[in-house]
């Protein structure tokens, strides 16, 4: 009899941890597209501040230096700037040039994270960051260091971003750190 309550209490168990589970993550869903919307809102007032011809302001920019630290609120701002891009890819690269200082700060805050967020964040790089070209730029050499003590997937989405921003001496200089 023992070993029958016992099995009947284990499935009970499993039975109310799966129902918890269920609306926990409801809820989590909900929750990510509260933030989507919010970023939604706010990069599309964004863009159409640029396309008039004003910059951000410093308390937008302060916005998005406190609140991209969050791996939740970037995987919420990716998603809406990956929507944006399709409409019109022009003006997001403008809202992220004139965001500049704000990525190189985010990715030095990034840098001091584990190889699954510093991938994400070179993957938001290279995704919708406008190309630096051969113009030395410390974002390059923040992203450089991400390679070391990284997994694959860190390595190539720094890759990836280092040819997105067109520095053709980084991306020789990664190779180098790779062969060493």
């Amino acid at each position: 009899d023992g070993v029958i309550y016992f099995y009947m209490f284990i499935c009970v168990a499993l039975l109310v941890f799966n129902v918890a589970y269920i609306f926990r993550s409801k809820g989590a869903q909900r929750v990510n597209l509260r933030r989507e919307d919010k970023w939604r809102r706010l990069l599309e007032g964004q863009v159409l501040l640029l396309k008039e011809g004003n910059v951000p302001s410093d308390r937008h920019q302060n916005y998005l230096r406190r609140h991209l630290q969050s791996t939740n609120e970037l995987m919420a701002f990716n998603e809406v700037l990956n929507a944006l891009k399709e409409e019109d890819g022009q003006q997001i690269q403008l809202l992220m040039q004139q965001n500049h200082q704000i990525f190189r700060d985010l990715a030095v805050y990034y840098h001091r994270k584990s190889a699954m967020e510093r991938a994400f964040f070179a993957y938001i790089i290279a995704a919708y960051h406008p190309p630096v070209g051969a113009v030395h730029d410390p974002l390059v050499e923040i992203l450089l260091s991400y390679m070391d003590n990284s997994t694959v997937y860190c390595r190539e989405n720094v890759l990836n971003a280092l040819y997105a921003l067109g520095n053709e001496q980084a991306v020789e200089h990664a190779f180098g750190r790779l062969n060493d």
